[in-house]
């Protein structure tokens, strides 16, 4: 068969391509508002669901929705986190990744869902830098740690785990374990932090085993940090151990010294946060 002919009687099969069809339903979509946008955009993404496009419009006009009408926000919201969700895994880079995260952290964060937004905002600061992202975490980050819920943090943690929204590899739950500086000394202070620790873990279920990291502020040798993050994270075991009757066999430690910061900077409010044992769960 000659070549012009094959192509010729391909031509049909490509124009009817679904998700080209989709994109042009997307396109004209855009140009509409948005209660008039979600229709379109439900049939474009039924005839192409590995759209990034269309499920993060979706997502978005959804969250355009929530804010217009306050008596349906908090159903809206909830399906523009569906569709930013499902969105993650689509996304063509890290940049644009880190961005759906921080619109997932935000939604979360007018929900009231507090810790599930901190820990979003976290994997995407880990992915890409944003100053006013991290201002944003900051603020809250210093809100929780005044009056630390250790085992809704957990169940956080762990309910993003179940959606993928965070992953094994990424940042864990941020205890605030207070050191002395350049000590691994388990102060009064620590003591009852760790106590609040060993409780919430006992209520938590859904977990085989605990990976307790340690991590300091940007100040100091990268090799000095990295022993005094170690050390950090021994301490808080051997308490765990010894007081709280946890099993040796079932809590792992490391330490990540100054190499894995939440935040950029080095103020006392930065270092604070920074200087923390971060716990991964293993389920």
């Amino acid at each position: 068969m000659r070549k012009g002919l094959l192509l010729l009687l391909l031509l049909p099969l490509v124009a009817s391509d679904p998700c080209n069809k989709a994109k042009k339903i997307w396109e004209g979509a855009l140009k509409k508002p948005p209660s008039q946008r979600i229709e379109p955009l439900l049939k474009a993404k039924n005839l192409c669901p590995s759209s990034f496009s269309v499920r993060y419009t979706l997502g978005l006009t959804y969250a355009q929705l929530g804010e217009k009408h306050p008596q349906k926000q908090a159903k809206y919201y909830q399906k523009a986190l569906h569709y930013l969700r499902t969105s993650l895994p689509l996304s063509p880079d890290r940049p644009t990744k880190a961005k759906v995260l921080a619109q997932i952290a935000a939604l979360y964060q007018a929900l009231g869902q507090k810790y599930k937004a901190l820990l979003t905002y976290h994997r995407s600061l880990r992915l890409k830098k944003d100053p006013k992202i991290q201002q944003i975490a900051l603020r809250l980050d210093q809100e929780l740690s005044s009056k630390p819920d250790m085992k809704k943090a957990f169940r956080s943690y762990l309910a993003l785990r179940a959606i993928e929204i965070i992953g094994p590899e990424d940042p864990g739950v941020p205890v605030r374990i207070h050191f002395p500086f350049d000590s691994a000394e388990i102060t009064p202070k620590a003591e009852e932090e760790i106590k609040t620790l060993a409780k919430a873990l006992k209520e938590v279920k859904g977990y085989k085993h605990i990976v307790l990291i340690g991590h300091t502020d940007l100040i100091g040798s990268d090799q000095y940090n990295l022993k005094l993050s170690l050390m950090r994270a021994m301490a808080v075991k051997k308490y765990l151990v010894e007081k709280y009757g946890f099993s040796p066999q079932m809590l792992s430690v490391d330490g990540k010294g100054k190499t894995q910061p939440l935040y950029f900077g080095t103020s006392p409010e930065i270092n604070a946060l920074n200087r923390r044992v971060e716990i991964k769960i293993i389920k």
